[in-house]
């Protein structure tokens, strides 16, 4: 199990299903996933790369500002 304590974020995922995100984001170069939120912000505290693939633009801006919060340095590919 991860230490999920060192998280900034764990959104509204359950910490078991945090755990396993993290546990396989963690050993991964590049995550690529279709829509963007909870496992976005997860992501981008573990691993280097993130293309997330969302149609609401709304919402990607919303989830934009909760990443910069966390890691203002991270650049989620949004296609």
């Amino acid at each position: 199990m991860t230490n999920l304590k060192n998280l900034k974020w764990t959104g509204d995922l359950s910490l078991q299903d945090a755990d396993v995100l993290v546990e396989y984001a963690k050993n991964a170069q590049n995550i690529l996933e279709f829509g963007c939120g909870g496992s976005t912000q997860l992501f981008v505290q573990v691993c280097r790369s993130v293309t997330s693939v969302e149609t609401d633009s709304e919402w990607i801006d919303v989830v934009k500002k909760r990443i910069h919060n966390i890691n203002p340095q991270f650049k989620v590919n949004y296609k």
